[in-house]
């Protein structure tokens, strides 16, 4: 039955053996930081060393040799795990700072991008206020006053009130309400001149 329970205890030990490396294969196919490969490095020799005693212990097992096995795994064995177990700590240490490291870069990069944005969205606010103002500038200077005051008349000479007074002292040129007057002026007079 010891004989047993050694191979069982040796075949779940080989097969640990077998996953350690398949994920630390896939774990060194990524990149690396330069104190990464000093760790694994360290961890290549130790893990060696660790596995050479682990079968110096199954075999010592398997010739029935209670007592040495014994103090060999408290010994030397022991001492491997442990010298493996700190350099897989400092090995998640190191993925723990590169990882805080880079989450504080992400952290700084969205608050850099988030002011970038609220200063985009600022100016283009002040850019849309500032052609909306350019906007209807133009449109009252083509109307050649307020838009409203515009539609009024309009309405009163649809409705055929040709006394109507447009103020078109500061109307340019060309405008919408310096044409109206001169229309309501030339009406008028071609009324007047057609009563007489």
């Amino acid at each position: 039955k010891k004989a047993e329970d050694v191979r069982d205890t040796e075949e779940r030990m080989k097969d640990f053996g077998k996953q350690f490396n398949e994920q630390m294969t896939k774990y060194r196919a990524g990149s690396m930081s330069e104190q990464e490969r000093q760790i694994n490095r360290q961890l290549d020799s130790t893990v060696a060393v660790y596995w050479d005693s682990a079968d110096k212990l199954a075999k010592l097992m398997e010739e029935g040799k209670v007592d040495e096995a014994t103090l060999f795994s408290m010994n030397v064995v022991r001492k491997n795990s442990n010298d493996t177990e700190k350099l897989m700590r400092a090995l998640i240490d190191e993925n723990s700072a590169q990882a805080k490291t880079s989450n504080d870069l992400a952290v700084k990069t969205v608050g850099e991008v988030r002011i970038t944005m609220i200063v985009l969205i600022a100016v283009a606010i002040v850019l849309a206020v500032i052609l909306g103002l350019f906007v209807a500038r133009i449109v009252t200077r083509q109307i050649g006053g307020e838009p409203d005051y515009a539609a009024e008349l309009v309405r009163r000479i649809s409705e055929g009130d040709l006394t109507v007074k447009v103020d078109a002292t500061r109307a340019a040129e060309g405008s919408v309400l310096f044409a109206m007057a001169r229309m309501v002026e030339r009406s008028a007079s071609f009324t007047q001149k057609a009563l007489r």
